[in-house]
């Protein structure tokens, strides 16, 4: 049985516990959040965790180093803020280092991390969860394309879009969430421009521009809530410079919900991608969809893919971290995701908010 230690016991580590559990070869025996062991101790007493096996996290302090004995991987998944930290301080300590997002909010954090495991060999010892990856229909993309490339020739156009409804967890999270000192709603939501690199095995994208909206004021009226990117992409299913529209929003009206990829081919069919969220996985057999639609919108072609969900998945890689082999994404693969990520931070500074509602409304409709 491997040993766990978490750190953030919320969003996330509630998304990783049903794949733990069902695995059934790893253990939860140490926790740290920052609030005090009362306000959790319901969640605590539930995986077995005592008072003693439970740290208070102090922003921007070490952990204790009592919380790093014992244990074979540590779990990281507070705010993106303190990830850099616990990241060395974890490796530091010989043990695997499991991130939610994220490294780092910026790109000294990010490369701290990165120098630090190339320096010391610890490539085996580093796990960067970008958990669109572990999805079932990312994971089959590659093939997908292949497949219509061959028959409708390369990519000529692509958009993703992927708009979340308002909740209470975002609504709670929102004061820290959007804000550049947790990386903002670009790096919460990476994750259509990971699908792009490691699902349509993109060489390279460039950001050309970006245009920032206040989708949700009650969120946050100071930050993005919503983010058009607008970029160019080649690669081996792509013709040149392929034009790229990313639209991702937090905060919306549930029947605006919408989490979707389109790979348009030369010969004018497409393919469009519907992914479903991670809680919809862990109660149902859905994993997605796909179909191929025709220049009038008919379809031709559909498939539901099945298999593990990203619990299930990510619970799956990290006993093999534990067993010595190497899972995930390259070092290399993360620097490709995480470049387009410095350019936004770069580009935003001179970027006013868009908050006019007619303008919102084209953002979000159109």
């Amino acid at each position: 049985m491997y040993k766990l230690a978490a750190i953030g016991l919320g969003h996330w580590f509630k998304r990783l516990y049903p794949g733990l559990s069902k695995n059934g070869n790893i253990a939860v025996v140490k926790a740290a959040a920052a609030s005090p062991y009362e306000s959790k101790a319901e969640l605590l007493e539930k995986l077995g965790i005592s008072r003693e096996n439970y740290f208070v996290v102090a922003s921007h302090s070490p952990m204790d180093e009592n919380f790093f004995e014992d244990v074979d991987v540590v779990y990281i998944s507070d705010p993106n803020e303190f990830h850099a930290e616990q990241a060395l301080q974890a490796l530091s300590k010989g043990k695997i280092a499991v991130v939610e997002k994220t490294f780092g909010v910026n790109k000294a954090e990010f490369d701290s991390v990165v120098d630090y495991v190339r320096k010391n060999k610890l490539e085996g010892k580093l796990y960067l969860h970008l958990h669109y990856l572990s999805k079932i229909l990312a994971i089959e993309l590659p093939s997908l394309l292949d497949r219509f490339t061959s028959e409708y020739g390369k990519i000529t156009y692509t958009s993703a879009k992927f708009f979340e409804a308002e909740n209470e967890e975002d609504a709670r999270r929102s004061k820290w969430l959007f804000s550049m000192s947790n990386g903002s709603l670009f790096m919460d939501w990476v994750h259509p421009f990971e699908l792009y690199y490691k699902g349509s095995m993109a060489s390279d994208m460039k950001l050309n521009d970006v245009e920032l909206f206040v989708v949700n004021q009650k969120y946050d009226a100071a930050n993005p809530t919503g983010i058009h990117a607008m970029l160019t992409i080649n690669g081996k299913y792509f013709a040149e410079n392929v034009k790229v529209d990313v639209k991702i929003a937090k905060g919306l009206p549930k029947n605006l919900a919408e989490k979707s990829m389109i790979f348009r081919f030369d010969s004018g069919k497409s393919l469009v991608l519907n992914f479903v969220d991670s809680e919809t996985e862990f109660v149902t057999d859905k994993r997605g969809s796909w179909k191929v639609i025709d220049q009038s919108g008919g379809v031709l072609l559909s498939g539901e893919p099945k298999g593990p969900n990203t619990s299930e998945k990510l619970a799956s890689d990290i006993e093999l971290l534990c067993r010595g082999v190497g899972s995930g994404i390259s070092l290399d693969d993360a620097n490709r995701i995480f470049d387009l990520q410095w350019k936004y931070q770069e580009m935003v500074k001179d970027k006013r908010l868009i908050a006019e509602e007619e303008l919102v409304s084209k953002f979000i409709h159109q």
